[in-house]
């Protein structure tokens, strides 16, 4: 094997720092197959520092405070997300079922996914382009019962800028004062 014969990665105190408040970051995503990797590469930085570093570190991290408020755990999702996480990096297709705010029954979409976004209260969203409605559309994570990666590849949308869709965004409300699907 290649990576066999490559030294062990080595990190010096502030990368760690970093790396460790990265992983606050990714509070959000508890239960799901990032999280557990990011907590188990945590642990084998944590290991590698000592236990006077360890101390520090526990104490550096008090001096930073990622709220709580609307941390969702999203491992009885872990599957969906892999899929769609799978689904973004090829560019395929998926069809969701979705059972939006205002809905009494779900339905089905086909969608092309783009992005997942950390937005509104912490909650997850897919951020993909609807050819139903041919345009783009945020849903939301928590609501996406299932989702099944299709074998079409869809043309990368290399104009799309989530930066710019969000900026018109306030909460779950889009520019045009609709609430997000």
């Amino acid at each position: 094997m290649l990576f066999r014969s490559r030294p062990p990665l080595q990190f010096d105190f502030e990368e760690a720092a970093a790396l460790f408040l990265g992983r606050q970051l990714m509070e959000s995503m508890a239960g799901t197959p990032l999280w557990v990797a990011a907590n188990r590469a945590w642990r084998k930085i944590r290991g590698t520092l000592g236990g006077t570093a360890s101390d520090y570190l526990d104490r550096f991290s008090r001096m930073f405070h990622c709220t709580e408020a609307g941390r969702r755990d999203y491992a009885s999702k872990a599957d969906l997300l892999e899929s769609l996480t799978l689904a973004i990096e090829d560019f395929k297709a998926v069809h969701i079922i979705y059972r939006s705010e205002r809905a009494t029954e779900p339905a089905t979409r086909d969608v092309y996914p783009l992005r997942m976004i950390r937005h509104h209260n912490g909650a997850l969203y897919l951020v993909a382009f609807s050819p139903e409605h041919d345009n783009y559309r945020t849903y939301k994570v928590d609501r996406i019962e299932a989702a099944e990666v299709s074998p079409f590849v869809f043309q990368r949308h290399r104009d799309f800028d989530a930066e710019a869709f969000l900026e018109r965004s306030l909460g779950i409300y889009d520019g045009d004062g609709d609430i997000a699907v």
